[in-house]
């Protein structure tokens, strides 16, 4: 296998995000619950940013319903763990600077990546795919996407972001990745076409699927985006989402569909077999590639 290709698929199983340092929501508690995260692993994080608010007798029951121990709710209600006021200011600078940080880390983890997008086979071996730029195929990676993402996968089952696994997904012969962000006014203004789409077309979508690459600001803003745009579709755990900065996508929001293996296939320019990018391809235009 393409050893650069053996090292952006490590990184999509085994990178993790570092937690954020501003205080942690009660929402955001519940969401971690709900997601199944480890009780013990959910109090380290919550020592060390600390809740914004206390956690009162109906978010207590809250996260008794959605599966949180009577031990892991008392430890939470009698700890000290609320933000002092004082501190809230002195966390807000903290906290910008450190998404700038995170902005030029992730700047040049695209810049390292992109050379490794280019040179991607643009065709398999046998049977190429006559929308492709035909290139020699060599080192084709044995590694389907689908098996990367096994328990990496979420999707909105009862109003909130649970766990899905990957099974599904290992006969499909594209992934429609959808990089996108509530905060994001152009964003907002596309996905409920892309979402029109998606509904059109359940009934002839027996080879693709779309995939959610989040570029929110927080989990619960991601669980709160698919919620109000009806994403149905699977997405990225919002902790790994910055695995896919290899693929180098500069502006939000950008539809790229890759095949099996996670390999680029549209919208590509054809002189120079790279992703085109600057803007996302319009609804006809992708539907168009998807049903030929």
């Amino acid at each position: 296998m393409n050893r650069r290709l053996r090292l952006f698929l490590f990184s999509l199983v085994a990178s993790a995000v570092s937690a954020a340092a501003n205080p942690m929501t009660i929402k955001e508690l519940d969401l971690l619950v709900r997601m199944h995260t480890p009780e013990n692993q959910i109090m380290d994080d919550i020592s060390k940013r600390l809740l914004l608010a206390p956690l009162d007798d109906a978010g207590a029951k809250k996260l008794a319903e959605d599966g949180a121990s009577p031990t892991f709710i008392e430890k939470i209600k009698n700890g000290n763990f609320v933000l002092a006021e004082n501190e809230a200011a002195k966390l807000k600078l903290e906290e910008e600077s450190r998404r700038e940080v995170e902005k030029a880390k992730l700047d040049r983890e695209a810049a390292r990546h992109a050379a490794y997008i280019a040179s991607l086979p643009r065709a398999q071996a046998q049977s190429p795919d006559p929308r492709m730029p035909q290139t020699p195929a060599v080192n084709i990676p044995t590694t389907k996407l689908a098996e990367a993402l096994e328990g990496k996968l979420v999707h909105m089952d009862g109003g909130a972001l649970r766990p899905i696994s990957a099974g599904d997904l290992r006969d499909m012969k594209y992934f429609v990745l959808y990089f996108s962000a509530g905060w994001c006014a152009p964003c907002r203004h596309f996905s409920p076409q892309l979402v029109n789409f998606y509904n059109r077309s359940k009934g002839i979508r027996s080879n693709f699927e779309f995939i959610f690459v989040s570029a929110d600001k927080s989990q619960v803003g991601m669980e709160q985006y698919m919620k109000d745009e009806g994403m149905t579709w699977p997405a990225v755990r919002f902790d790994l989402g910055a695995a896919f900065a290899g693929y180098g996508i500069g502006t939000i929001p950008f539809v790229l569909v890759v095949d099996e293996f996670g390999r680029p296939v549209y919208p590509i320019d054809p002189g120079t077999g790279q992703i085109r990018k600057g803007t996302t391809a319009s609804i006809a235009e992708l539907e168009q590639f998807l049903n030929r």
